[in-house]
């Protein structure tokens, strides 16, 4: 299976967002911008970093190198739609009978989230349970050390086209 390009997942993404009558505006986000306390509590750190993009279509470049890549919708946000990119990081990972391939998922039910900055987003994250209260497993959500770690410069690498 060939894979598509990041912009040519992005457009895919987008136009089955449409067809389930959701945003098709994006914010990219990765474990380090999320808190889940519930099914139907997810908080966002606001603002979402401008890099998050790049970052997506790095783990998105990433992924497309191990022939296994998702680009799954987690949340709304206002009128956008909070998407994230997941690969494998090894064999382990793997899901139980994906073999290869590019898919795309809406977590049903898709619930909006809530916003949290500053002081408010630090005294959540430091909170000892922060980790193992999360309800989104973990494997759905990349760290952005597992992005960067995997970048031979340490730094995000350009788009690709």
């Amino acid at each position: 299976m060939i894979i598509p390009t990041f912009s040519e997942a992005v457009i895919k993404f987008k136009d089955f967002l449409s067809s389930q009558s959701l945003p098709v505006d994006i914010f990219w986000v990765f474990r380090e911008d999320i808190h889940q306390t519930s099914l139907k509590k997810i908080y966002i750190h606001m603002p979402i970093p401008k890099d998050r993009p790049l970052l997506a279509n790095r783990a998105f470049d990433l992924g497309r190198d191990k022939n296994l890549v998702r680009i799954d919708a987690i949340c709304l946000l206002g009128t956008s739609t909070v998407a994230t990119v997941w690969y494998p990081r090894d064999t382990n990972e793997i899901p139980q009978g994906w073999e290869e391939g590019f898919r795309l998922g809406i977590r049903d039910p898709l619930y909006p989230a809530l916003t949290l900055s500053g002081l408010r987003w630090k005294a959540i994250t430091n909170l000892t349970n922060y980790r193992k209260s999360q309800h989104i497993p973990h494997q759905m959500l990349l760290s952005i050390l597992d992005i960067v770690q995997q970048t031979p410069s340490g730094n995000p690498a350009p788009p690709s086209s």
